[in-house]
């Protein structure tokens, strides 16, 4: 009995193999792509918030920097949640501390890639340019100290500009929408 190459059952798991790599190589392509491209943030709300039981707000600007974006961020943080019911500057007993953080890394890293070769590993460092720039947000009860929501966020900045006050308004509504609003 003759046994053709391609119905032995090696080939066939070879076969398979080869289809279940291309199917990954595809899948991290489509991963990678999506990574590329800004992130949504990533947010916990406590499930105890209601938001009727908070009527104002402040601004707080935990980088301790100034600079035109600081000023355009309390500026958008303001505007975002007056249109959501809330009242800036209240002191009432349950008021709502918004404590923001903006990081901006424009530098250098080092990568160490290792290259698998016949005759053991090879390791390639090189230095990776790094333009990112990293939001995190804490909304903190005033009465109880305790964070009630936070969100945080990173983006590629390459080859970016300081956004218009307007483009920054619409992206912390992007960022706060899923924030509670008070009737």
């Amino acid at each position: 009995m003759t046994t053709l190459i391609n119905d032995h059952p090696s080939s066939r798991y070879s076969r398979g193999l080869r289809y279940g790599l291309l199917v990954l190589i595809i899948f991290q392509a489509v991963v990678s792509g999506c990574a590329t491209r800004e992130l949504l943030p990533a947010v916990v709300i406590s499930p105890n918030i209601s938001a009727s039981e908070y009527s104002g707000f402040t601004v707080e600007n935990a980088s301790q920097r100034d600079g035109e974006i600081y000023a355009m961020l309390n500026v958008g943080i303001n505007k975002v949640f007056t249109e959501k019911g809330y009242r800036p500057g209240v002191n009432s007993k349950r008021d709502l501390r918004v404590r923001y953080l903006l990081l901006v890394d424009r530098g250098q890293r080092l990568v160490e890639q290792v290259i698998p070769t016949g005759k053991g590993d090879v390791t390639r460092h090189y230095m990776e340019a790094v333009n990112e720039a990293r939001f995190l947000v804490n909304v903190v009860d005033t009465a109880t100290n305790e964070v009630v929501w936070k969100a945080s966020t990173i983006k590629d900045i390459s080859g970016k500009s300081l956004p218009s006050q307007e483009e920054l308004e619409e992206r912390l509504a992007e960022f706060f929408d899923s924030f509670p609003t008070r009737n």
